[in-house]
C-alpha cells in the first residue's frame, strides 16, 4: 500500500496542488484492497495473512502527514 500510496501522489503532483495530491491520494488509497499478509502495518498475521483489508483501514494511511502547500518565497 505504501508503494501504491506514494506512486499515486507523485504522479498527482505535477496536475494539481500538494494538498489535492495528497486528497486524490488517500482517497484512492481507499478504494483499494490489500492482502493483511502483505502489510507490515498489520504483521504480525497467521491464519488471515490472505484476508483483504480495505484501503480506508487507519494503520494503512494514518501515519502520514501532510501540512499545506509549498510556496516559493
Amino acid at each position: 500500500s505504501t508503494a501504491d500510496l506514494l506512486s499515486r501522489y507523485w504522479s498527482e503532483v505535477p496536475h494539481v496542488p500538494l494538498s489535492e495530491a495528497w486528497r486524490r491520494t488517500i482517497l484512492a488509497l481507499w478504494a483499494q484492497e490489500y492482502k493483511v499478509g502483505l502489510e507490515p502495518a498489520l504483521l504480525p498475521a497467521g491464519p488471515e495473512s490472505n484476508l483483504l483489508v480495505p484501503g480506508a483501514h487507519p494503520l494503512l494511511w494514518s501515519g502520514y502527514l501532510h501540512i499545506g502547500d509549498a510556496a516559493a518565497p
